[in-house]
């Protein structure tokens, strides 16, 4: 007898459970694709009421499409951006919308927002059911950061606030005498600002901040901070005494991660205290990160990295916290040495590894070393690239950095046409999503850019930014740059370039017509009138948005009208000739 049972399927799941799938699925998603399945799905997806509204590198058709779709009840989460590669939406959205009306919305985050826009918003700001608040401000403006600081920082459920570029402000703001903050992230204040925040906020647990100016006499306080278990701060310099003397404030950390951009070699050599000062200090500390960078004024002040490897390899470090540190040394055109722990703290590298020695508290370094580097800088030197021809395996397979998403590459000398190869060594190419090439004009007269430039993109086909920026002579500029246009892949929805005249960024439009948005910046002596790629582009494509600084014009594309007299095809635009 045939069995006529039927299979489950996701059109037969129960509405709860699928509200459960789309918690995992991004807006677009689930208003653009799931929506139009089927009528259930729709009803689904109509009735869901726990949106994120995340509108990071949206396509301008594709956010007109969310906003239709979107009920203001209905979100929780909420993202907008004026960055480069969505200039101008978030006024685009206030037009549609007004803010107060999100009355259930939990998080909200602004990027790059303007002064014109904060001061909209913070009018409107009634959100009391917010729990966490993030904000990055443009420009010199202090009124109405500062407005927007203040409301949010009153609101009754706020427990989590970032807040980037606020250093003319910070002294202006007036925190609540019992702030329930419990999550804060501040870019950039001074360790006096530092300790006053750990004044005003008695409930904080988690602090992430750089700190710019760190001095000694700002770390006497008497008080003592004992909610704090979690702290990362990215310092630029200071010394391992004013350190142990701020830490002292905090003895329940938990968590804690050091980032020292520029220690000095002294501060190194005393990190053998670091084992007594957490096990009397301390107590609590379960995981300690850091990376810690010395630059050496010469090749005669390099430390010896044996000797400051050696405390790391005593039984407190490897078995009873299990923490494992690695010292290294560069010998280029800059002398510099690494103290830091496994896996590597930090999301940004400069590739240096042929001129480096390492030493580390094991034989054999774990393979997730460099699991969390997701941005890596490499300067295709010759130097760099001699190294890599000359290494034992050259043909090995075995990527070094298999996270990156984020390549940013320097070309320069004669091994152009060698350099994808010297790449694929580094990285996973399919994991590749955004890629920044500096093009410089000591290249062999012989060697085509445009070659080293195709040979590059052909096998990225995850890309979704690129960024090209040129340092040709002028009588070579036009002609590159717009056989480098044409090379494009048609999956790349940000471009980032340098122009030098309206005719080149008129150009741009002509050729890629799958853009989302594009960043010109300007080079050259002569100032260009953007008012005049603008008028042009007002017939060409309604409805954009832009954002215009003193040297760059970023725009956020909708539809591209093609001229009267062509015809666009998958691959080419053909001239109809009249």
């Amino acid at each position: 007898m045939c069995n006529t049972e039927r299979l489950p399927s996701l059109d037969t799941l129960p509405a709860e459970l699928l509200y459960r799938l789309l918690d995992l699925l991004p807006c677009e998603t689930i208003l653009i694709s799931v929506a139009n399945v089927c009528r259930r799905f729709r009803s689904i997806a109509h009735a869901y009421d726990r949106y994120d509204i995340d509108l990071r590198s949206i396509s301008q058709p594709n956010f007109h499409t969310i906003c239709r779709s979107i009920r203001p009840m209905k979100v929780i989460s909420l993202t907008l951006s004026d960055d480069e590669k969505t200039p101008g939406q978030i006024g685009l959205f206030l037009s549609l919308f007004h803010i107060k009306l999100f009355r259930r919305l939990r998080h909200l985050t602004l990027i790059n927002i303007a002064a014109e826009d904060l001061m909209a918003i913070s009018k409107q700001c009634q959100l009391n059911s917010l729990i966490s608040f993030t904000m990055d401000a443009r420009g010199q403006h202090i009124i109405s950061p500062l407005k927007m600081i203040t409301r949010a920082i009153a609101l009754p459920n706020l427990c989590k606030l970032s807040l980037t570029s606020i250093g003319c402000i910070f002294d202006r703001i007036s925190w609540p005498t019992d702030c329930l903050l419990q999550n804060l992230k501040i870019q950039t204040c001074t360790s006096q600002q530092f300790l006053t925040l750990l004044n005003r906020l008695p409930h904080l647990k988690t602090f992430d901040i750089a700190v710019y100016e760190f001095r000694s006499t700002a770390a006497c306080s008497s008080t003592i901070h004992r909610s704090l278990t979690s702290l990362t701060m990215s310092i630029d310099h200071t010394h391992i005494t004013s350190l142990d003397s701020l830490l002292l404030l905090t003895p329940s950390l938990v968590n804690l991660k050091l980032i020292i951009n520029n220690c000095d070699a002294e501060f190194l050599s005393q990190c053998f205290s670091w084992e007594e000062f957490i096990q009397n200090k301390l107590t609590e500390l379960q995981k300690f990160e850091f990376f810690f960078t010395v630059c050496h004024p010469r090749q005669d002040s390099l430390l010896d990295i044996k000797r400051l490897i050696d405390p790391f390899r005593q039984p407190f470090w490897l078995e009873h916290k299990h923490w494992l540190v690695c010292c290294e040394q560069t010998k280029s055109s800059k002398y510099r040495t690494y103290l830091y722990t496994v896996p590597m703290c930090i999301s940004r590298l400069k590739y240096l590894k042929p001129f480096r020695k390492i030493f580390s508290t094991v034989d054999n370094l774990p393979s997730n070393t460099t699991c969390r580097v997701s941005t890596l800088v490499v300067d295709l030197t010759t130097r760099l690239m001699s190294s890599f021809f000359k290494r034992d395996d050259p043909n090995s397979t075995t990527v070094e950095f298999g996270q990156v998403t984020d390549l940013v590459l320097f070309v320069r000398g004669e091994q152009i046409r060698e350099s994808m190869k010297f790449v694929s060594t580094l990285i996973d190419i399919s994991q590749l999503q955004h890629l920044s090439i500096s093009l410089y004009s000591d290249i062999k007269l012989d060697d085509d850019p445009t070659v080293y430039v195709n040979t590059l993109l052909k096998p990225v086909r995850n890309l979704r930014s690129l960024a090209i920026n040129f340092c040709w002579p002028c009588n070579k500029y036009s002609d590159n740059l717009k056989s480098i246009i044409s090379m494009v892949p048609r999956h790349v929805h940000h471009l980032q370039i340098d122009v030098r005249s309206v005719e080149l960024m008129k150009e741009v439009f002509e050729q890629i017509v799958d853009l989302s948005s594009v960043a010109f910046r300007i080079r050259g002596y002569q100032r260009l009138q953007s008012e005049d790629i603008l008028a042009w582009l007002t017939k060409r494509c309604p409805g954009f948005t832009f954002v215009n600084t003193r040297d760059a014009v970023n725009v956020w594309l909708g539809k591209i009208k093609p001229e009267s007299n062509e015809i666009l095809s998958p691959n080419k635009r053909l001239k109809i000739n009249d």
